[in-house]
């Protein structure tokens, strides 16, 4: 078997990996509108903790008033 018969049998497998890592890196990379999606979720996550530390400190007051 010759040096050029055994690539040409190899090519297929060649192309299968290089495509392979191809698609792996296109999506290894967050598109512009994902990462906008995830920076607003992070935004309302930081906007309902700080909500909830407000309400908390109205439930703490009310039960001050209710005990004195």
């Amino acid at each position: 078997m010759s040096l050029t018969a055994i690539f040409l049998n190899m090519l297929p497998i060649f192309l299968l990996i290089g495509v392979w890592i191809f698609f792996m890196k296109k999506m290894g990379k967050a598109s512009p509108a994902v990462t906008t999606q995830l920076d607003c979720m992070t935004a309302q996550l930081e906007e309902t903790r700080r909500m909830n530390q407000t309400l908390e400190r109205i439930a703490v007051a009310l039960e001050e008033r209710r005990g004195a």
